[in-house]
């Protein structure tokens, strides 16, 4: 099983993308911390898919707390001949915790989301993804 919680604060904004079949996706990182580590915080590169892109990128900004769902992505690629591994989340459910700021600019946030329309490895090609 492939199976990921985590809740962090998003370290940039969201960007939103489509891939050139028009599927939207929306990349960002998360800050999560470490346990028993003091200071200690993962920086966790995420993905998110359609509907789900869509939302993250209308409401939530750089300092938002998150709760997501998802699984792990690894891919390889080369940086001057040598082999590296990538680690990203495909976010499949959020939930909405706080934001940094004073203000949510006066709309009214839905408490959580969940995509079941989620994008299967086995309905994308490879060049559908663009890392």
């Amino acid at each position: 099983m492939n199976y990921v919680g985590l809740m962090g604060r998003l370290t940039r904004d969201p960007e939103l993308k489509q891939t050139s079949q028009g599927k939207s996706y929306c990349r960002f990182s998360i800050a999560v911390r470490k346990e028993f580590v003091k200071d200690g915080v993962d920086f966790i590169n995420c993905v998110a898919w359609e509907k789900t892109a869509d939302l993250i990128s209308n409401y939530f900004k750089k300092g938002d707390r998150i709760l997501l769902q998802g699984r792990i992505n690894t891919g390889t690629y080369e940086v001057n001949g040598e082999k590296r591994t990538s680690f990203d989340i495909i976010v499949s459910q959020i939930e909405f915790l706080e934001t940094r700021g004073s203000n949510n600019s006066g709309y009214e946030q839905p408490s959580s989301y969940s995509n079941n329309n989620q994008a299967t490895e086995d309905q994308l090609d490879d060049d559908e993804f663009p890392f």
